[in-house]
């Protein structure tokens, strides 16, 4: 309770013969001012006593909490020192709970490591057999005839370029061996990156670093980064995207060249695009034959679904094909830029059916997401028919991949041997031609243009 003694302002009868109140008048008030002021009290009586006009006495100004603030303080105070002594026992429980979880995820990993070593250790003499056994009949072959040590030496080749050339990365390769300092510089050397860009391109890498993917390597992450300069957040953003569509399909893309065998009709119409060769400056060559597609064939024999998903091994194969890792060991440096080639010829109006158009724009949906790697787009031999349709084509595609593309008439061999040596197209454009495509899966020993 809070009890002020001061004097009361009084009357004017009463405060002109009691001038020497005036100055505890002037501190009432002040007193007064600052009770108000303060939530949760109230205001009692105030008593004065005089007689016969005269101040005989002191009267007092009261201002107590009512019982209603008082219990609500009282409420919220055991509130607090609930609220506090819960968080207590959850904050005890919590340590208690992180040590056993920390003791049984101890004895777990020791678990799975001692697994993991018996099963390296059981591989790996199993590694060693084969090897002995294979060196074994090497050394008896030794002594054989010229065609046995000429067998001997292509088996040895073959099992040389299985070792150094593996499909894709594996989600056992963690991100530090992906980001190995020599092969980020390779990369940086290759596009020839600025200062400005090479910020950029870091940031990047750091706001991607909870991605723990195949995909997240230095060549992939600079062609998002080159792609969306000086928005960073749009490419991690897009990247993102790119990661989570891999599964939308039955078969992830993860894993695509290694488990989906292409069925014959579907690989005789949609085959992978990699020509055996390279351009005038070294570049990978991209050769599709939109036009010899028989969409009518392929719809009645084929689910979308089906075609979608070859569609997407020739993509995946075309940028991470075994081939990709070949090019690199040759030229000392990765993929940058590719060549594009488009043969338009037989296009027609079944191209532009209902059902095309469907499997059309889903395609586009998927390979939108893919990181840019085309530098040019040559589209040869196109009907009027097509050059009609390119408006409804044209809104799907990518602005920047619109720029790239060029359309070419009847001089179409001329541009073609500027960008590349004509010997390497395929007869089916070249009556000299003599060139083909990468084979799927890798040869014995690797190619070269």
């Amino acid at each position: 309770i809070i009890i002020i003694i001061a004097p009361l302002s009084l009357p004017p009868s009463l405060s002109h013969n009691n001038n020497k109140h005036n100055g505890r008048v002037v501190a009432f008030k002040k007193q007064q001012q600052m009770c108000q002021a303060e939530p949760g009290l109230e205001e009692t009586q105030i008593m004065v006593d005089t007689t016969e006009g005269r101040w005989k006495g002191r009267f007092s100004f009261v201002k107590r909490r009512s019982s209603s603030s008082q219990r609500k303080m009282k409420d919220s105070e055991d509130n607090k020192k609930e609220s506090f002594r819960e968080e207590k026992r959850k904050s005890s429980s919590f340590r208690g709970e992180k040590s056993d979880s920390f003791r049984d995820s101890k004895k777990g990993s020791f678990r799975e490591v001692k697994r993991g070593a018996s099963f390296n250790l059981e591989r790996q003499s199993s590694l060693d057999e084969t090897s002995s056994l294979k060196e074994k009949v090497r050394q008896e072959k030794k002594s054989g005839t010229p065609e046995e040590k000429k067998d001997d030496m292509e088996e040895e080749k073959k099992d040389n370029f299985n070792q150094e050339n593996k499909l894709v990365p594996t989600s056992s390769n963690s991100i530090d061996d992906r980001w190995e300092p020599v092969w980020t510089q390779k990369v940086i050397k290759t596009w020839d990156l600025s200062e400005e860009m090479q910020r950029q391109f870091f940031d990047l890498k750091r706001r991607l670093s909870d991605i723990d993917h195949p995909m997240n390597t230095p060549e992939n992450v600079i062609r998002f980064c080159c792609g969306r300069q000086n928005k960073q957040h749009e490419a991690e953003e897009i990247f993102r995207k790119m990661i989570e569509a891999r599964s939308w399909d039955a078969i992830s893309r993860d894993d695509i060249l290694d488990v989906y065998d292409p069925p014959e009709l579907l690989l005789k119409q949609i085959p992978n695009p990699v020509v055996k060769g390279e351009d005038r400056v070294g570049d990978p060559i991209i050769l599709i034959q939109a036009g010899m597609i028989n969409v009518k064939k392929l719809l009645k024999n084929c689910t979308d679904e089906e075609i979608i998903t070859q569609i997407m091994w020739a993509q995946e194969f075309a940028q991470f094909g075994y081939w990709i890792k070949d090019y690199a060991r040759r030229h000392d440096r990765p993929v940058k830029k590719m060549l594009c080639l488009v043969d338009m010829k037989g296009f027609g109006t079944e191209h532009f059916s209902r059902s095309a158009l469907t499997v059309f724009s889903k395609t586009m949906q998927r390979v939108s997401l893919y990181p840019e790697v085309m530098k040019k787009v040559i589209l040869i031999r196109a009907p009027a028919l097509f050059r009609l349709a390119w408006a409804l084509f044209k809104p799907l595609m990518k602005p920047k991949l619109v720029k790239k593309i060029v359309f070419v008439g009847s001089n179409y061999m001329d541009v073609l041997d500027e960008h590349m040596d004509i010997d390497l197209l395929p007869k089916s454009i070249y009556d000299d031609g003599n060139g083909s495509f990468v084979p799927p899966k890798p040869p014995s020993e690797s190619w070269s243009g």
